[in-house]
């Protein structure tokens, strides 16, 4: 009867959708590319779902025809339908739902925009390239298309908690004003960076054109660092996102970083140096570029080209779209490049970037190494959906795809494949990890030894072996068709996989693992493999997984190993134990260090099992069940307080360990308000261990001015450990007095089974905090299935949740009055009827 009640109310109450709600849905049925495969409920759905995302009390059930709103504690508040399932009546049912959630007994978060959320929401039902662009991302999409940004023009980047120039764009105010490269910044206009991300520090160092911002940096020299202040006037300047230089065998290389409004007039330039300086070819590197402007990518193809179909666009049903280039054709120019060229790319490299690489190899100009790219083969186009000072929102919409030339459409597809692969082997302390070996093509398998893997040994910087391979084709090229290129890489190709099958060997050895290969001829071996974990898997610690392998035949097994793997599941999605050269009727181990998440539930993944060895087809074994004991660590009371130092003052914080577990290398780190005028002397705070139900403190200095504040110091404290990461975050109002101020977040108590029948299961779920409680939560299956809003120090509530067949997850976060947050996640596999009893009979 209730439910009759509330849909007649929502037919009574028909509201009208906002403007931007309009203009959206409005472009995406006249120009979404795949508007025919829409399933309005499912677009309907998706909104209710990313509102659900934002607003804590709100749950959202999907029904046949649309979605069921609940409150958490009150109820249904609505359904909202699609009547006849028509796309037309989108635009009110998702009114409907912004109209419902508004008039619910419960206020929507100050900081949640509805309309935009289910809007968000809504882009998920159509590509992952469709998405609605706001804020600050939206002014950094803007920047890279312009390929323009008004600030002092240098790069920076954080490398061992210091802010770091990483780069100075030429003719900009930083070089002019003598900033360089491996400067360290320490402060900007006497704000210390300590602590700050790098988005804050870029943040303070932009502002408007022509004003001045001053910055503090330590410049490494001989005599050690020297500390410089220096000033610059802010103007726009051109993103350098094409470099390039001329090696001394006369290659020139040229690295397109992103295709902006900047892109072909830099790659003239380049191409221009290159013909004054002789280069004989030219590596051209896309790897990492994610793509930006098509005209851009379609132009500088056409820089090596005289003619040809570099692409054409298609809309719906193939018809051209309006607005957008439908054609490129190459055409003749007096500087149009000659010169052999090789393209490097990687499962990065997407968009127009793969319009830049896929023309050229298609048109027979140039030859691909790398990886296969991303598989992007689609455009989009940008619609201004709300305007305004700050609250501008921009809608980039999926509207063509693109074709290469022969109308090669990578649309849907996994990439353009190179010509030859290069793929590494990764070595590190926990073990080593290969490649799968590739069904066809030739590829190059590259050694990349990281720290650890030798003991008390310093690397340097690795050679590039895509770049050097490039080079050695182009050095043996006869002309600049793709054909004789393809020979020339081939041979190249060959070089560079002898020098690298002898680097593997050699690294491989530094274990005592034999990796020589067997002889080309050599008889598939026969092999039996056993995989076995030593120790207890904890979430949060190290475990040693190792493969048994003999060697059953009369011949020779050569670079034998095993590999784990699952679907997309931590820590056994790719798990290589290498085991090298087997004799006849030898048994030879295998293994690896695994890091197991500490944020992980106790679990039982079924793992697939894979034998790789010389002249043997990829076998798979009997896959094998591996376990994960989680470890729930307890709240950390910590205290705070503000005192006097040395001329400044310093922030006391005292933890105990209220666990039985050892805490190691806990880090402190402290953030302040986008105002504040705090100078933070320690970039964190350290404590290399604290053992269980031991307390401990650590000390961070600050300078907060003068004259000191009166009001108390807002700041919010964050605690983690190298192994396990961030243990939590809590907000601190210090009184500057120095009067202490406890903090300490929401317990959860819960004790759901790791396996029990499907059905309805009713889950008990408890939550105390020393001061007050704001609200518990609770998804299941990734679904939020309870919500409940704190009364004092103690939360108590029942949730009947319908366990699903197979391993799935159950999350429980409360949050308290100070918005300090605890979650805890379980793994609960639910088992076909009746399995639960038989496995109790047989005392499994």
């Amino acid at each position: 009867m209730l439910l009759s009640f509330v849909i007649a109310a929502s037919l009574a109450h028909a509201v009208e959708p906002g403007e931007m709600t309009e203009q959206a849905l409005d472009r995406v049925e006249e120009r979404y590319l795949d508007f025919a495969d829409l399933e309005p409920s499912g677009v309907l759905a998706k909104a209710a779902e990313a509102a659900e995302d934002a607003i804590p009390w709100l749950i959202v059930e999907p029904t046949d025809d649309g979605v069921l709103l609940r409150h958490g504690e009150d109820g249904v508040i609505g359904q909202v339908s699609l009547p006849t399932g028509e796309f037309e009546e989108l635009p009110t049912a998702l009114a409907e739902i912004a109209a419902r959630i508004s008039r619910a007994s419960a206020p929507v978060p100050e900081d949640v925009d509805v309309e935009f959320e289910l809007l968000r929401g809504m882009t998920r039902a159509l590509d992952k390239h469709s998405i609605l662009l706001s804020g600050e991302r939206l002014a950094r999409f803007d920047e890279r298309i312009k390929g323009k940004l008004t600030g002092i023009g240098a790069r920076i980047g954080l490398v061992e908690g210091q802010q770091i120039i990483k780069a100075v764009f030429p003719s900009g105010p930083a070089q002019s004003g003598g900033l360089r490269a491996g400067d360290v910044l320490l402060a900007v206009d006497g704000f210390s960076t300590t602590g700050l991300s790098v988005a804050r520090v870029v943040e303070r160092i932009r502002g408007p054109e022509g004003s001045r911002v001053q910055l503090t940096i330590a410049r490494p020299g001989s005599t050690g660092p020297q500390e410089l202040t220096l000033s610059f006037e802010r103007a726009e300047v051109i993103i350098p996102n094409v470099t390039w230089h001329v090696e001394p065998d006369d290659i020139g290389i040229i690295a397109i970083d992103s295709f902006s409004e900047q892109t072909v007039h830099l790659l003239r330039d380049a191409l221009a140096d290159m013909r004054r300086e002789g280069a004989v070819g030219l590596v051209v590197d896309v790897r990492g570029n994610s793509g930006g402007s098509m005209s851009q990518a379609c132009r500088s193809v056409d820089l090596f080209l005289e003619r040809g179909l570099v692409l054409r666009t298609a809309g719906r049903g193939g018809a051209p779209v309006d607005n957008l280039l439908h054609e490129y054709f190459a055409h003749p120019e007096e500087e149009d490049t000659e010169l052999p060229v090789v393209v490097l790319m990687d499962h990065r490299s997407a968009s127009a970037a793969e319009i830049f690489a896929g023309a050229l190899m298609l048109l027979d100009r140039a030859v691909l190494i790398g990886e296969r790219s991303h598989g992007k083969g689609t455009v989009q186009r940008l619609f201004t959906i709300r305007r305004g000072n700050g609250q501008r929102v921009r809608f980039k919409l999926t509207v063509a795809e693109y074709l290469l030339p022969h109308d090669v459409s990578i649309k849907d597809s996994d990439g353009l494949v190179p010509d030859v692969w290069v793929r590494r082997a990764v070595f590190r302390r926990s073990g080593a990890a290969l490649p799968r070996p590739l069904r066809e093509g030739d590829e190059v398998v590259t050694v990349d030894e990281r720290e650890g893997w030798r003991e008390d040994i310093t690397l340097d910087d690795p050679p590039d072996v895509p770049i050097e391979l490039a080079r050695r084709a182009v050095q043996r090229t006869a002309a600049p068709d793709r054909s004789s290129m393809l020979r020339a890489l081939s041979e190249a190709a060959e070089v560079t996989r002898d020098e690298q099958g002898l680097l593997l060997a050699e690294t491989f050895a530094m274990r005592g693992i034999d990796w020589s290969p067997g002889p080309d001829a050599a008889a598939a071996p026969q092999l039996k493999v056993r995989v076995e974990v030593l120790g207890e898997p904890i979430a949060g610690g190290d475990v040693e997984v190792r493969a048994v392998v003999e060697n059953l035949g009369e011949t020779t097994a050569h670079r034998v190993r095993v590999e784990l793997r699952t679907d997309a599941r931590l820590p056994w999605k790719r798990v290589t134990l290498p085991v090298g050269r087997l004799e006849p009727g030898e048994r030879g181990l295998g293994s690896s260090l695994v890091t197991i998440d500490p944020n992980l539930p106790s679990r039982e993944d079924t793992v697939e099992v894979s034998v790789f060895a010389d002249g043997l087809t990829v076998r798979d074994e009997d896959p094998v069940v591996l376990s994960i004991i989680s470890r729930e660590r307890s709240p950390l009371p910590v205290t705070a307080a503000l005192v006097p130092h040395e001329g400044g003052h310093r922030v006391q914080i005292e933890l105990e360990n209220p666990d039985d577990a050892p805490l190691r290398d806990l880090h402190a780190q402290l953030t302040f308000p986008r105002d504040s005028t705090v100078v933070q002397r320690d970039r964190e705070g350290l404590l290399d261990a604290l053992d269980g139900g031991e307390t401990g403190r650590i000390d961070m200095e600050l300078d907060l001015g003068d004259p000191l504040p009166r009001a108390p110091l807002e700041l919010q404290l964050h605690l983690k450990t190298a192994r396990e990461g961030r243990l939590v975050t809590l907000p601190f109002t210090l009184p500057i007095d120095g009067t202490p101020v406890a903090r300490r977040g929401p317990r959860i108590d819960a004790r759901p089974p790791s396996a029990t029948e499907t059905g309805v299961m009713n889950l008990r779920v408890r939550a105390t905090d020393d001061t007050a409680l704001a609200s518990a939560t609770v998804w299941y299956a990734g679904e939020k299935v309870a919500w409940r809003s704190g009364s004092g120090n103690r939360l108590s509530f029942t949730v009947p949740l319908e366990i699903i067949e197979g391993p799935r997850t159950l999350d429980i976060e409360a949050r308290d009055a100070d918005d300090v947050v605890t979650r805890h996640r379980w793994s609960i596999r639910g088992l076909p009827p009746g399995e639960r009893d038989a496995a109790d009979a047989t005392g499994e």
